[in-house]
């Protein structure tokens, strides 16, 4: 790390304009190597994230109790009338 800092200082100091025209291009080359990278860490995330929605989906669908009757319905009042 230290070398390429040398390396880049020395470059402004034998010529301003050429140095920052060649660190601006290794910028530029290093950010265009980086799409796939990124691309592929993307896909990854999504699919982790899809991934956890689908589980957190069918877990909930399977623990899902079926939902009682409140006390004031017709099933309720009847079953009272007939004993």
């Amino acid at each position: 790390m230290a070398a390429a800092s040398a390396a880049s200082t020395a470059l402004y100091f034998y010529d301003y304009a050429f140095g920052f025209t060649f660190l601006l291009a290794l910028s530029l080359i290093h950010i265009l190597l980086e799409f796939p990278l990124d691309a592929l860490a993307l896909r990854q995330l999504g699919a982790a994230v899809q991934g956890a929605a689908r589980g957190w989906h069918a877990a909930r669908t399977a623990t899902a109790a079926p939902r009682s009757r409140p006390a004031s319905s017709t099933v309720s009042k009847r079953a009272r009338r007939s004993r």
